[in-house]
């Protein structure tokens, strides 16, 4: 079956849409890819090196001010998007406002997506799912949506679509998702507790539950040599504020024998700001900020530590709902992880499990459980047992999908 992916984002930006790309072309599916490539070069780089070892075709929508057409792009992108938001802020005047009003590119996106005939077209993110939809409308195409978040959930703490919806974003995606969800052959969320909002908030089923993972390590990546420290690993796309970060930094520097390594990209001068609360309490060189990486980097890298940290906190409906990409990095890494309490990574975990350690998210509460993780006596047993977990979510999350694409094609 011929299948188009359809987002807004970078690839290493979205790994979701990478994981299910590689799952669909290796069972036989012809699939392509369409995304979008802004100024971020960095970025760019590592998708070239990431498109290239992989198994399905991609289309590029470039805004990145290079050449001509990605000037166009940013320019009159810029331009549509200013006059969208200042017209229709919360998208009264329907989807096909709200697309642009979200993302500069979506015009771009939404025009090279109806150049492609294929059977499914799927969307991800609020902006994929509009393209996706008015392509298939034009080519009497099949349609499908992911939805990796809550994305009427990202504003606030608000937990009901009432009060959610008091948000202008949120009332523009609604209208996006309001119109396609219902049309869709499938939708598939990242947890239950998403899924289950979406029912709620848009009367469709159900939808399918695929948790973040798709495909177990060939190989276990090499370990550290065990040296008395506990190595405790956290990463995102960026460092910045509302992540839990500010916890976690003042709960390690009280605790002896004990790092804490941060990968991302800095956000408004948090790296500083989290330097600054350490010093408060240590002077010791055991804090580390290190930038992203690419990808394929990622695993490896977590594999040297001991810990992985999943320190999301309940400040938005989506951060409390959500079973975040992490936490499947982690375990496919064979690190035990330290989590905080909320719906959703309780939801992955269940309330005992062997290589998850929950704690309410406090500075006291934090201490207490790296060292009961200090305590364990077999790190060893732990890291199987996290990556037979990452192998048992893999294979649940390929299935399911696949099951997904063979309901598309076999009514």
């Amino acid at each position: 079956m011929r299948i188009c992916i359809v987002t807004p984002g970078y690839l290493v930006s979205t790994p979701r849409v990478v994981k299910e790309a590689d799952t669909l072309a290796e069972a036989g599916h012809e699939v392509t890819v369409l995304h979008t490539r802004g100024p971020l070069r960095q970025l760019a780089q590592w998708d070239e090196e990431l498109f290239s070892r992989r198994p399905w075709k991609r289309v590029v929508v470039p805004w990145d001010r290079c050449r001509l057409e990605g000037n166009f792009h940013f320019w009159v992108g810029a331009v549509s998007e200013k006059l969208a938001q200042r017209l229709a802020p919360d998208g009264a005047f329907g989807a096909a406002w709200a697309a642009p009003a979200e993302f500069r590119a979506a015009p771009f996106l939404i025009a090279m997506t109806k150049k492609h005939r294929t059977d499914l077209f799927i969307g991800h993110y609020p902006v994929g799912l509009q393209a996706a939809g008015e392509a298939a409308l034009l080519h009497g195409a099949k349609l499908a949506y992911d939805a990796e978040d809550l994305h009427i959930g990202e504003f606030g703490a608000e937990q009901s679509d009432e009060a959610a919806l008091r948000h202008e974003r949120a009332r523009r995606i609604y209208r996006i998702e309001s119109k396609w969800l219902s049309r869709c052959e499938y939708v598939t969320a990242s947890s239950r507790g998403i899924a289950r909002a979406l029912r709620k908030v848009y009367g469709i089923p159900e939808p399918v539950v695929v948790y973040n993972t798709f495909a177990p390590s060939v190989a276990p990546p090499s370990e550290r040599a065990e040296d008395g420290v506990l190595r405790l690993a956290w990463f995102s796309q960026r460092i910045g504020p509302g992540r839990g970060l500010e916890v976690l930094v003042e709960a390690v520097a009280q605790s002896s024998g004990v790092e804490l390594h941060l990968r991302g990209m800095d956000s408004g001068g948090s790296i500083q700001a989290l330097r600054t609360l350490w010093k408060k309490h240590t002077q010791e060189d055991r804090l580390h900020f290190l930038p992203r990486c690419a990808p394929d980097e990622l695993v490896p890298w977590l594999a040297q530590n001991d810990v992985g940290v999943a320190c999301e906190l309940p400040n938005t409906w989506n951060h409390d709902l959500a079973a975040s990409n992490k936490i499947f990095q982690y375990l496919a890494a064979g690190l035990p992880v330290l989590a905080s309490p909320t719906k959703g990574q309780r939801e992955v975990f269940g309330d005992s499990c062997e290589v998850a350690q929950f704690c309410d998210w406090s500075v006291e509460d934090v201490k207490a459980a790296i060292s009961k993780l200090r305590s364990k006596t077999d790190p060893a047993a732990a890291r199987r047992a996290s990556r037979l977990l990452a192998a048992k979510f893999a294979v649940e999350a390929k299935n399911c999908l696949l099951s997904c694409i063979e309901k598309v094609k076999n009514p």
